[in-house]
């Protein structure tokens, strides 16, 4: 067994894990987030779409190719104590529909992801701090096999994120670094499987007033088989925010 789920009175996953806008390192009242991005600049633009409550927790997240057809729809469902109950994830390029339940374990920081359609659980576990620590995946007759590891800095950064195959196999890890403002400044993904580096370094162009970019540079370098080969990625965001009730003595 992975961990024992329980139900309790009114729970909510923030006590478990940190709302989204925080894990995502988002400043101010976050609403809505509108992405575009394109690779070496390109006609050909990507979209995406994130909207949040006034809690900071994602509402839905949507993407579109460069044709502007809709490719994923992710949509999370609260109950009245403002608990993560239901995730449906539509990937629509692919034609799947997955649907979770979403179990709480405020005792061990667990959040159990269960899957309607296969069976299938994942366990995501949280540190003290309420960001994620590692998922575990659990299926049917099968033994339980990691999913994600993240090891952390002393002020919850990312160091390194490993991800891992079917068979519990190391996939690759992404080793990161960040800038005085806490921006992610350079990642390295080395691919454990196969002769594969990835090096991607950020330039910030400009941002907004609560300090949250709204034009990034990134310049990939992709080694492979002792071949490299270099790209660039120019995103910008426009945000919206919630308007906050002015201050009153």
């Amino acid at each position: 067994m992975i961990c024992a789920f329980y139900a309790q009175a009114d729970p909510s996953h923030l006590d478990i894990r940190q709302p989204s806008l925080v894990a995502a390192r988002l400043q101010g009242p976050v609403k809505k987030i509108t992405t575009e991005y394109s690779y070496q600049m390109s006609d050909r633009k990507y979209r995406e779409e994130a909207e949040y409550d006034t809690s900071g927790n994602l509402l839905y997240r949507k993407k579109w190719d460069y044709k502007d057809n809709l490719t994923l729809f992710v949509t999370n469902s609260y109950n009245e104590a403002g608990c993560l109950t239901r995730q449906i994830v539509d990937d629509v390029k692919k034609k799947e529909k997955f649907d979770y339940d979403i179990v709480l374990s405020p005792e061990t920081r667990q959040l159990a992801y269960k899957c309607k359609l296969t069976g299938e659980i994942e366990v995501v576990t949280y540190n003290d701090d309420k960001f994620r620590l590692n998922a575990t995946i659990k299926r049917k007759g099968k033994k339980n096999v990691p999913l994600s590891t993240y090891a952390r800095d002393a002020n919850n950064q990312i160091k390194s994120y490993t991800r891992y195959d079917d068979d519990g196999r190391i996939d690759y890890t992404t080793y990161s670094k960040y800038d005085d403002q806490g921006r992610l400044k350079k990642s390295v993904i080395v691919y454990k499987q196969e002769k594969k580096k990835t090096e991607n370094t950020y330039e910030y162009l400009s941002s907004d007033d609560h300090k949250n970019w709204t034009q990034r540079l990134l310049k990939i370098m992709v080694t492979e088989e002792d071949e490299t080969k270099n790209y660039d990625k120019f995103t910008s965001r426009t945000i919206e925010y919630y308007e906050m009730p002015e201050a009153t003595e």
